[in-house]
């Protein structure tokens, strides 16, 4: 018999989300939830909880009334930034091109926060992503996934896996690092020689020091190229960071036989094809 260290009880409904739920959330009323140190252990009436386990001490949230559920995961998120590019956002929504908004004096696209982030103080980011958890922690969410690729260095990528690993330790969401090096291309170095310091220097110090689980890129027009791509997800595979990718954004060309690489996720997919998918 279970030894249940907490019980949840008075919920106005629970989600169980069981796959095989017929409304496809398993919501059940005049249920409760018996945990066991750090696992479910029992979803049921507290009379058929109290006939299976040992309810001895348990600890009994009152959950109100309430909706008790699964956190949410968000499972794609740029958590760690500094600053912010309304500005730029502000005239999107004007219709202005990127041209248009650079000749007005306002710094545009992922470089431009890259810039910022490389000012920012490891401290500054702690304090505005841990803010940042607050509030999704308000609405639900339980676990986030954090990017980097805001650096477009060594420094400034590595400062940003740092922060996750730090904000991991004081507040209770669960945060799961990607290194997304491959986000962009920065303004003070050549195209080539940034990918060589993402296969020779960024991915092979991510590693060493377990600082991310995943390696993400971005394929796509205008970013990288599959051969690219394929080349530093498996630099990443080499050193056991699982695949991401951010992909077909703005062309079909991404999901193609060339980048056919055992993965975890595809993100952004806007303009894949069905059959892509598929097959």
């Amino acid at each position: 018999m279970d030894k249940i260290t907490a019980l949840i009880v008075n919920a106005g409904q629970v989600l169980t989300c069981a796959s095989d739920a017929p409304d496809l959330v398993g919501a059940r009323a005049d249920t409760a939830v018996a945990i066991s140190g750090n696992a479910i252990a029992a979803v049921g009436t507290l009379s058929e909880i109290a006939a299976a386990h040992d309810l001895t001490g348990a600890e009994r949230i009152d959950a109100g009334g309430g909706l008790v559920m699964p956190g949410f995961v968000d499972c794609h998120t740029h958590l760690v930034f500094h600053k912010s590019r309304v500005e730029e956002y502000a005239q999107k929504v004007r219709g202005r091109s990127a041209a248009e908004i650079r000749a007005m004096g306002i710094p545009v696209g992922i470089t431009a926060t890259a810039r910022m982030m490389r000012e920012a103080g490891k401290d500054q980011l702690v304090e505005s992503a841990n803010e940042r958890l607050e509030h999704m922690l308000a609405f639900g969410t339980t676990t986030v996934e954090s990017k980097s690729g805001y650096g477009l260095n060594t420094a400034t990528e590595i400062k940003m896996l740092e922060v996750n690993h730090l904000l991991n330790g004081r507040q209770p969401i669960e945060v799961v690092s990607t290194f997304l090096g491959a986000h962009e291309f920065p303004d003070d170095k050549s195209r080539d020689a940034y990918i060589a310091e993402i296969l020779d220097e960024m991915i092979p110090e991510v590693a060493r020091r377990g600082l991310a689980e995943f390696n993400d890129v971005y394929c796509d027009d205008g970013y990288y190229t599959v051969a690219e791509s394929r080349t530093i997800l498996e630099r990443g595979r080499e050193h056991g960071l699982d695949v991401k990718i951010h992909t077909d954004a703005y062309s079909h060309c991404c999901l193609s036989p060339g980048l056919r690489i055992p993965g975890t996720s595809g993100k952004v997919l806007e303009r894949t094809r069905m059959w892509n998918i598929t097959r």
